[in-house]
């Protein structure tokens, strides 16, 4: 695929590796903020961090709508929500 400019033209861009260089800072950043959180919960307090990064690995996010249940009383429950 090509492409041209039919008039004089002014373009920015960025380079592959640049992002791919923010994509890994980002990445790292949402890692540490997951870790800090479980940090606050006694459960996991005192994990080493490297076995935190292997529970972050595990989660994965889930959204609701306000009013609807994650579970209601009586379920048998196969999840750990932290909420």
């Amino acid at each position: 695929m090509s492409a041209w400019a039919l008039t004089n033209t002014h373009l920015i861009y960025i380079e592959k590796k640049t992002i791919e260089a923010i994509q890994h800072i980002y990445a790292k950043r949402v890692e540490s903020e997951k870790i800090s959180f479980l940090k606050t919960i006694a459960a996991f307090k005192n994990l080493a961090l490297s076995k935190l990064k292997v529970v972050i690995d595990q989660f994965k996010p889930l959204s609701k709508i306000r009013g609807s249940y994650l579970f209601k009383e009586g379920d048998i429950v196969q999840n750990l929500y932290l909420v």
